[in-house]
């Protein structure tokens, strides 16, 4: 893992060959994360009070739908790994596991689809900029910072 800022949200995408490998993509400075768990309505004509009798109540899955969008302005040297990224995005399924470390909270890992990847060039000191936009693409799992 390379060496970063204390507020940045590292980026490491599996690498597609070996199973666990994970190349660092970037540190994403402006970043935001939503964590969503939209509610699933199961209401049906059977879902009725047990205190007022014939009353309808509203029933919910719990858990709802789990979902993770993540999305970032990044820079990077490693030319290899953006060029990996832009062949997953031109692809039919632009879907592979990443991880997201954010400092002070933990790991988030699963397969995510890449919804707009950004380019911007490089910068005086020859990184790479630009920016991405991930949402869930399956179950992700947390693995809290110690």
């Amino acid at each position: 893992m390379t060496a970063q800022l204390s507020r940045q949200m590292l980026l490491l995408m599996h690498n597609g060959d070996d199973p666990g490998a994970f190349e660092t993509f970037g540190a994403l400075t402006a970043k935001s994360m939503t964590l969503g768990g939209e509610a699933v309505n199961v209401t049906d004509d059977e879902s009725i009070s047990a205190t007022t009798a014939g009353k309808l109540i509203r029933e919910l899955v719990a858990g709802g739908v789990n979902a993770l969008d993540v999305s970032g302005d990044f820079r990077l040297k490693d030319k290899q790994v953006h060029r990996d990224a832009v062949e997953l995005k031109m692809s039919a399924s632009p879907i592979r596991d990443f991880q997201i470390f954010v400092p002070g909270i933990g790991t988030f890992e699963g397969p995510m689809h890449i919804n707009e990847l950004k380019f911007d060039g490089q910068d005086s000191g020859g990184d790479s900029t630009g920016s991405i936009s991930l949402a869930s693409a399956g179950d992700f799992t947390f693995a809290a910072s110690s």
